[in-house]
């Protein structure tokens, strides 16, 4: 069976493995959390975040994986390197959680074939030149018969002097050869070099008159630039159509306008009988979340102000005055937040609550989940205290408008939201 494996080589963990079946793995977060799948030790191993980082398989390519860093405060890094956004994730990875945190390094066992390389083709040795050693000697004479030791008999030195005339006349020949074959083949060249060089300077003469247009596009190009303004230039001039807007807004009940908060629970609660802690650490009160309809989270929305915290937003942007009369084009998250993604505290983990009661697993245990990372407020599918449907709509507070030479704001109301498109007038 394959398994993934993380051996913990610094920290507390050190020496220690860590193994998932791969068919079940869609994603370990590793943190401090008690939810997280990878779970470091809150006291010792105090680099590491609530949700520090996430490893994510590929549901198109169950081998594949990616490191996410979840906005930790230390940073994640891969092979020393600190990494944002999704990295991929290689079996041999070593992961830190933090500088000087915790290392981890990532495997695959077995190491599926997509990872292993592929068998390298080696050349044939060329087989070694066969060595010529020297003749063996004749047998030698009786020893009555023996010459002094480096003496050369007569026969051998006519049959050297022979041997010696023969080599020189066919290294003649074949020097006569060569030397016809080169002519030959010097008139050949000489031949062709006259259409090379033609051809050659051909193209010396197209390229010298490129190079003429290049040069004479670019002193054009140098001119008009010379009568552009430059960045500085073009933001002193338009400094005047260039505001900032501080808005704020709620989340409100229609029929009455009454405030609309994100409700919280006890964080100790009676589960048969028993008192239970539902996150270890956390606060006296967690967030609660509801599922609605395709499955998608929101937060647990409620009229109760002892119950919660305000759905509300205050920020700013920028915008850019391109009317005479006043009228200022800006982005829709700026002139109606309240139907931009709601930012949660990524860390804000809490309770998923069916039927306004705490949803239990198969083992009895309370069901926790993370916040939605793109609930939008002015889009909610929960109903009303009176089950009414399209009952929640986002109030504008205040938009205020500073120019860049005047501090004092001025009051700014929006007239027109596209439906489609990030912009407002």
């Amino acid at each position: 069976m394959e398994r993934v494996i993380l051996r913990h080589l610094k920290g507390s963990k050190t020496g220690t493995t860590e193994e998932f079946p791969l068919a079940s793995v869609s994603e370990l977060t590793l943190g401090r959390d008690p939810i997280a799948q990878v779970r470091f030790d809150a006291d010792k191993d105090d680099l590491v975040g609530r949700q520090h980082a996430r490893i994510v398989r590929d549901p198109n390519d169950p081998v594949r994986f990616t490191l996410t860093d979840l906005n930790s405060r230390n940073g994640t890094f891969l092979n020393k390197l600190r990494i944002t956004g999704n990295v991929p994730l290689v079996p041999g990875d070593v992961i830190q959680l933090g500088a000087g945190g915790p290392e981890i390094k990532f495997e695959i066992d077995p190491l599926p074939a997509a990872y292993v390389k592929a068998t390298r083709i080696a050349g044939a040795a060329a087989p070694g030149e066969t060595r010529v050693g020297a003749a063996a000697s004749e047998a030698t004479a009786p020893a009555t018969a023996a010459k002094p030791a480096g003496t050369v008999g007569k026969a051998t030195v006519e049959r050297m002097i022979g041997e010696t005339r023969s080599e020189g006349r066919r290294t003649m020949y074949t020097a006569v050869a060569a030397v016809v074959l080169l002519a030959v083949a010097g008139g050949t060249w000489l031949k062709s070099a006259s259409g090379d060089e033609a051809r050659e300077a051909r193209r010396a003469a197209e390229a010298a008159n490129a190079r003429a247009d290049s040069i004479g596009k670019a002193g054009e190009r140098a001119q008009a630039l010379g009568t552009m303004m430059t960045p500085a230039e073009i933001a002193d001039a338009n400094a005047g159509a260039v505001v900032q807007i501080d808005f704020s807004w709620n989340l409100v009940y229609a029929p009455t306008g009454a405030q609309v908060f994100h409700r919280y629970v006890p964080n100790e609660v009676e589960i048969n009988k028993k008192k239970v802690t539902l996150m270890e650490g956390a606060g006296a009160m967690i967030p609660a979340y509801v599922e609605v309809s395709g499955g998608r989270l929101e937060p647990a929305l409620t009229l109760d102000p002892n119950s919660g915290a305000p759905i509300a937003v205050t920020g700013s942007g920028s915008g850019f005055v391109v009317t005479n009369d006043g009228f200022i084009l800006t982005n829709r998250h700026v002139a109606a937040n309240w139907r931009a993604p709601y930012s949660f505290d990524p860390n804000a983990v809490g309770v998923l609550l069916q039927q306004g009661q705490i949803a239990l697993d198969e083992q009895g245990q309370p069901i926790l989940v993370r916040p939605p990372a793109r609930w939008i407020p002015s889009e909610t599918k929960q109903t009303g205290p009176k089950d009414e449907f399209d009952v929640f709509r986002g109030r504008q507070e205040y938009m205020m408008v500073r120019f860049r030479k005047n501090t004092t704001p001025l009051e700014a109301t929006s007239q027109r939201v596209s439906d489609q498109h990030d912009v407002a007038l």
